[in-house]
């Protein structure tokens, strides 16, 4: 009887554990049809790129320079819906039979430098390695490892999809007044410091820019955004003159108790010398009279650091003591 049972509960720590074993490269593998490197499925007589996570998985046959085909397993290819994380690929060749590329397609691929179009695709295109849909009204995907520091968005687009420019390298990208729609996510995880906003644009989904300063026009779309998702926004154009008042309240800066620097917007604040003040610590420059936050030339953070950049063509920062 004991026997009996112990086989029995045995048998029931197979059954639970079982379906927990993680599949193993080769089982992946075997989900799908394979052809010179690429993975395909075949549905209502199409084939079309699967969803596999490139990832985890690094195979000698994987090329750098990837030409999709017309055609896979005979078929015509029609559908791309992932190369998500793929390690190498540096650039990669659409087909005209490809009628529907996933949103985040291409999203991770580090070192992709450069995307091109069949010119006779009937629904997508591409610009200077840069993916759109067939008119350029849709900027889809920019590539992650593009080079460069700055883009400028083709005038005729109107809609920046979900994670477009997702993780880019770029610092400086300027957005044409027909846009009217920023997908989520669409500037995310890049080294944007600041952007300006057209009035035109009447949506930006959830995560639209992180870390960035936003220039826009006071009650905008952009605005109204900027607000509600807290990154920090500007209604002054970069570039344009701004002063800069420190009051100093009852210490000295050298001889005066405040001073004007000369500084301009979506530059780092200039700071005067450090004050002085008879039996008080100098405890920083602040926004405010009483509470407010201290600015510095280094923050700890990124979401401090953009305290550290001038966002007002006017503004007054004041001194802080303590008592020694």
């Amino acid at each position: 009887m004991k026997l009996t049972t112990r086989i029995l509960s045995l048998a029931l720590c197979l059954v639970l554990v079982l379906p927990f074993v993680p599949q193993s490269r080769a089982d992946d593998e075997s989900r799908f049809l394979w052809e010179n490197g690429l993975p395909y499925v075949i549905e209502n007589g199409e084939a079309s790129i699967p969803w596999f996570d490139w990832w985890e998985h690094t195979f000698p046959r994987f090329s750098d320079d990837i030409v999709i085909p017309d055609t896979l397993g005979g078929y015509p290819v029609t559908k791309i819906v992932g190369f998500h994380g793929h390690r190498s690929m540096v650039t990669v060749s659409i087909p005209a039979s490809v009628r529907t590329i996933h949103t985040v397609a291409f999203r991770n691929c580090g070192k992709l430098t450069n995307i091109t179009v069949a010119k006779d695709n009937s629904h997508f295109s591409s610009e200077n390695g840069v993916l759109f849909n067939k008119t350029k009204t849709t900027l889809i995907q920019y590539p992650r490892g593009k080079p460069g520091n700055s883009y400028v968005i083709p005038k005729s687009v109107k809609t920046i999809t979900n994670e477009a420019f997702y993780g880019a390298s770029i610092k400086n990208v300027t957005i044409p007044n027909n846009v009217v729609k920023i997908g989520g996510g669409a500037f995310k995880s890049t080294n944007l410091t600041y952007v300006t906003i057209p009035n035109n644009v009447v949506k930006i989904g959830r995560g639209g820019f992180s870390y960035t300063i936003i220039y826009c026009k006071k009650n905008s779309a952009a605005h109204k955004w900027a607000k509600r998702e807290r990154p920090f926004f500007s209604f002054s154009k970069p570039g344009k003159a701004a002063k800069l008042t420190f009051n100093a309240g009852k210490g000295k800066i050298g001889k005066k108790s405040k001073v004007t620097v000369k500084n301009k917007v979506g530059k780092k604040i200039k700071f005067p010398k450090k004050p002085k003040r008879k039996g008080y610590k100098f405890m920083g420059w602040y926004t405010k009279k009483k509470g407010g936050i201290e600015i510095k030339k280094k923050y700890p953070d990124w979401w401090m650091y953009y305290h550290s950049f001038v966002l007002e063509t006017k503004k007054t920062y004041y001194a802080r003591w303590r008592k020694k």
